[in-house]
């Protein structure tokens, strides 16, 4: 991620730089164990980048104060 990204989609009044990014994802990756993501399409205007992507794994570990349920996530991004 660039220096200066900002999450567009971050909760109003919620931090929006890198380090809140970075720290979700090491969080996901500890949460969901055969952890994927397929990109469908990358689309960009200006300085903004969008990604219509699917998300998928299984909740084996604890995530944002979630006890692991071992089901199977899937999340489509549009």
């Amino acid at each position: 991620m660039a220096d200066n990204f900002v999450n567009h989609a971050a909760p109003p009044n919620a931090l929006t730089d890198t380090s809140v990014m970075i720290q979700f994802i090491t969080g996901f990756h500890k949460g969901f164990s055969d952890f994927t993501v397929q990109i469908h399409e990358v689309l960009g205007e200006g300085d903004k980048v969008s990604l219509r992507k699917v998300i998928k794994g299984r909740h084996t570990c604890e995530f944002m104060g979630k006890a692991p349920t071992g089901k199977k996530s899937r999340n489509e991004c549009y």
